[in-house]
């Protein structure tokens, strides 16, 4: 395991705890967090961000309701998206959208971060990462049809980017 996928398992950790979980720890309930809230539409722009460097880390994930949340991995100058179920409600998209990798001839790859999903303390949460290799363009072309697709959300759909 490379120290970056350590800091990326670590960080996907993190933002169970905070970004996307259905219900935020008893402990954050008081505090007061807004993050920042795009549309599909501007996950291009969100995309440049992360080209750019101007992003916290090498990826960010977008989700409206902490089931739809999808990841997208800048590795040089290619992109990938990755589903990571660490919700109950989650792992049934995950052979969704296993098959709908099929269905666009994009290669998926089963993995893990090690994460402890919310739901079963002996397993690790699955991670499916579609092998885009694309630009911003094809990334965000695939980003938008799995979020209206397989979760259903539309243009007016709200996303928060985590982290």
């Amino acid at each position: 395991m490379t120290k970056r996928t350590t800091i990326i398992g670590l960080v996907l950790g993190i933002l169970t705890l905070f970004g996307c979980q259905n219900d935020p720890p008893e402990s954050m309930e008081s505090t007061t967090f807004v993050a920042k809230q795009i549309t599909i539409d501007e996950l291009e722009n969100q995309l440049i961000l992360l080209q750019n460097g101007k992003t916290e880390y090498d990826f960010f994930g977008i989700t409206s309701n902490g089931i739809d949340c999808i990841y997208f991995m800048k590795e040089g100058d290619q992109y990938q998206i990755e589903f990571e179920a660490m919700n109950k409600e989650q792992v049934p998209y995950f052979n969704v959208l296993k098959d709908y990798g099929k269905k666009i001839n994009v290669e998926t790859i089963e993995k893990t971060y090690g994460n402890q999903p919310n739901f079963n303390a002996l397993r690790k949460a699955q991670v499916l990462r579609f092998e885009i290799n694309g630009d911003i363009q094809k990334v965000a072309d695939i980003g938008k049809q799995i979020q209206s697709e397989i979760f259903e959300n539309n243009d007016l759909t709200k996303y928060e980017v985590v982290p």
